[in-house]
């Protein structure tokens, strides 16, 4: 529906020195991966169809000066080697979610995800940029997450 509604693609990663089953824990863990979001304030597991979920988020305006709240469904579903997750929000915008858990060269994994945001026009620089900078902070909770497990294996193991 171009020029209507735009496509924008992001693509992140990050090192992680653990093992691919310790990430994926983290990664395939719904309600985890959902709690982690730094704009997360809400999670609701559908009770009908527990792939669904209504997440509530901190949205916030003119650079954080004003704060409101947004609810949106989101889709989960565990994929071989991570999941993928489909967000429905107000005003037309979607997002596609890939996040993979991948053998990193270097020892460890390397957890990688790809989204895709379709908005209208006149939402997509405001949508982009906040998508943008809420996964990127994710990223470094999801990584944390990891290693925290790992640590509490580790010291089980012990």
């Amino acid at each position: 529906m171009w020029p209507f509604i735009l496509t924008r693609s992001v693509t992140l990663h990050k090192s992680i020195q653990a093992s691919k089953p310790e990430a994926l824990s983290v990664v395939q863990d719904p309600e985890e991966i959902l709690r982690l979001n730094s704009l997360a304030t809400s999670v609701v597991q559908d009770v009908k169809d527990p792939a669904w979920y209504t997440v509530t988020e901190r949205l916030p305006i003119l650079g954080g000066l004003f704060e409101s709240s947004t609810k949106y469904r989101c889709r989960w579903e565990k994929v071989e080697g991570g999941a993928d997750a489909d967000v429905y929000a107000a005003a037309g915008v979607r997002l596609k979610n890939e996040m993979r858990v991948l053998d990193s060269e270097e020892g460890g994994v390397k957890y990688h995800e790809v989204v895709v945001v379709k908005a209208p026009f006149f939402l997509m620089p405001y949508t982009a940029s906040t998508m943008t900078k809420a996964h990127t902070t994710n990223l470094d909770l999801i990584a944390n997450r990891i290693m925290q497990k790992r640590g509490a294996t580790t010291a089980l193991n012990s």
